[in-house]
């Protein structure tokens, strides 16, 4: 006989028809399938027999209707209810009455909870209670509730549990309660529950239903956020500079056309081995926004997961992603943020409402100065065609204050990046946004390659000059044959010089970051290299075609080098130095070879650790970039 599908509830339940085929199959799918039942064996058991009963029973329909047993249940109203923290930042739910609570008090967490109210019985005999304890301890039978809350505006579910009894009276009121959420997961959003229900009936089949769902609204008015505005002072750019990036000069100096952003370093070798030193400080203020009264300010660390995490993580990362400095690079991580603390790194000024933070070591030994950065320049650094630089830099801010949405303390990860600006992208740089914990800055250009002081450099009038001969003013010929003019002159002192003898006879000495003219199959008209990267065998560009390096050789020098800018300024050119193509100051940070920023591992794994700790626990307030 053709089947009657009436399994609609008067409280909006769906009852599965476990005779029906395509019932039997949605519920196995929304308890998780064949593999997940086999965690309840008793449910499991019933679940396989129980369409085979029914079908079996087929020809005595009414018979079928008054014994098989049918689930009810309702989902009662949804309320949020708000959670403090104890001093030993032990959670606990607020004693007031939970909807009272939420509209009066704002707390930083909250959980959701309601009442499930589920009864069973014969069709033909169906009953809301137990009228009797005996009649229940009769009914006991094994029982799981399946409770979902989706974000209907995300579309995604941010609770689920099953909630399994066996041998229970089920009639029964159940309260059900999520996880602790931070507020931010909540505010202004509006959530459904659902609830799918499967029990075992006392002749060992199963009966099932999905609750009428339930919609919530959370109405509480926005949270502030103790931040208003970072502002990043250093590094940025410098007299009046306003696009581009910041320019470094290491280890160098300038007659004055060339407007640098910073310049300093000591190109020489030091106590801590091959590494250099140079000198970028990293400096701000943080305008706060006193939602409540604000007791005290401090770098703090955080925990998530296993350990404790670095209470600060400053590096460069050169377009590879390898780091070639970082902040204290003899002291651990997760001492770091304690020595930044002590050596007062951050203040608070309480009348103001501003922090400033001025990330420095103390100078000691044979440090240069306050800002010392272990620099592998002649490792890694030289070795990488592109010349520029990224910060990646993270601190957590610790913020006390009185009392709000039940907590006393707030932590929020401040970051500063480089991010190069593409044609098109609006990047605003130096400040961040109201309320974000998010500042961008330019990437970072470090010129330092230069001539030794003997290289003969072709001038306009077809003769040559020596490298330290050259003046302001002079002409010389590019390679394309068009007469520049000298506008500057960098100068500084190298300890080495790298000197390429080619196999027609032919040589030059120049600093490791110099670029010159390689010729290559896919580059007919010349890929601009490094000169640390230089080896035996690689076709140097010349007016007459190509010399083949034989030797290439580091040798000891300790006197002047030179470089030169010319009146088309932050164009690369190349000029013809000891009969070679070889590129003037701005031909290191030649456009074309720049790459995008590339974050090292540990910078990526400390965003992603704090951006995860953020939306599990609500602690940081980590705005986080897509980069």
């Amino acid at each position: 006989m053709e089947k009657k599908k009436t399994y609609q509830s008067p409280t909006g339940a769906y009852r599965y028809d476990f005779t029906d085929p395509e019932d039997y199959e949605k519920f196995v799918q929304i308890f998780g399938g064949e593999a997940e039942l086999k965690k309840y064996p008793q449910i499991r058991k019933a679940a396989s027999g129980t369409a085979g009963v029914y079908t079996a029973s087929e020809q005595d329909a009414d018979r079928n209707d008054a014994a098989q047993a049918i689930l009810e249940g309702s989902i009662s109203e949804i309320r949020a209810v708000g959670v403090k923290e104890s001093g030993a930042g032990i959670r606990s739910i607020s004693p007031q009455d939970g909807a009272e609570n939420a509209q009066k008090e704002i707390y930083r967490f909250y959980r959701l909870t309601t009442e499930v109210e589920l009864s069973y019985a014969a069709k033909a005999d169906m009953v809301t209670a137990a009228s009797s304890e005996e009649e229940a301890k009769q009914d006991a039978m094994a029982c799981c509730l399946l409770v979902k809350v989706k974000d209907d505006s995300a579309g995604t579910y941010i609770y689920q549990t099953k909630l399994y009894y066996e041998n229970e009276p089920m009639r029964l009121l159940e309260e059900v309660s999520t996880s602790i959420f931070p507020y931010e997961k909540l505010a202004g959003k509006s959530f459904t529950m659902t609830v799918d229900a499967m029990c075992e009936t006392k002749d060992g089949t199963l009966t099932a239903a999905s609750l009428a769902p339930r919609t919530f609204h959370f109405e509480n008015a926005a949270a502030q956020s103790f931040i208003n505005k970072i502002t990043v002072t250093d590094p940025r750019w410098k007299n009046g500079k306003q696009q581009g990036s910041i320019v470094f000069l290491y280890g160098r100096k300038t007659f004055g056309a060339v407007k640098e952003d910073y310049a300093g370093g000591d190109y020489l070798k030091n106590t801590k081995g091959d590494n250099l030193r140079t000198i970028i400080p990293i400096k701000g203020t943080i305008e706060l926004n006193p939602v409540k009264n604000i007791t005290g300010v401090s770098i703090d660390s955080y925990e998530a997961g296993n350990g404790k995490f670095p209470k600060s993580y400053l590096d460069y990362a050169v377009s590879t992603g390898k780091v070639i400095a970082e902040h204290g690079g003899s002291i651990k991580l997760e001492d770091l943020g304690g020595i930044l603390q002590k050596n007062g790194d951050l203040t608070f000024d309480s009348k103001s409402n501003t922090v400033s933070f001025d990330l420095k070591l103390p100078v000691k030994g044979s440090m240069l100065g306050p800002y010392d950065w272990d620099y592998s320049l002649s490792d890694v650094f030289l070795n990488d065609s592109s010349h520029t630089c990224y910060l990646t830099g993270c601190f957590v801010l610790r913020i006390e204050h009185e009392p709000y949405m039940g907590a006393t303390v707030d932590q929020y990860a401040i970051f500063i990046y480089s991010v190069p600006q593409n044609p098109g992208q609006s990047i605003v740089y130096y400040e961040s946004g109201k309320g974000e914990t998010n500042v961008f800055i330019p990437p970072i250009e470090i010129y330092w390659g230069c001539f030794a002081k003997d290289t003969q450099i072709r001038t306009a009038d077809g003769s040559t000059k020596r490298a330290e001969q050259i003046r302001t003013g002079d002409q010389i010929t590019e390679r394309n044959g068009r007469t520049l003019t000298v506008t500057d002159i960098l100068t500084g002192e190298d300890p080495e010089i790298i000197r390429f003898v080619t196999k027609d006879g032919k040589s030059i000495r120049l600093s490791g970051g110099h670029a010159m003219l390689v010729y290559d199959e896919a580059e007919p008209t010349g890929r601009r290299t490094a000169a640390g990267r230089l080896q035996a065998g690689d076709r140097l560009m010349t007016p007459d075609g190509v010399s083949v390096i034989s030797e290439v050789v580091t040798e000891p020098y300790n006197d002047s080098v030179y470089n030169f800018v010319f009146d088309r300024e932050e164009s690369p050119h190349y000029i013809e130095a000891d009969g070679f193509w070889s590129g003037d100051f701005y031909a290191q940070n030649e456009k074309k070879e720049k790459k995008p920023a590339q974050f090292t591992q540990e910078a990526v794994a400390l965003r992603e650790e704090l951006r995860n700790f953020a939306e599990g626990n609500g602690f940081l307030q980590a705005d986080t970039v897509n980069l």
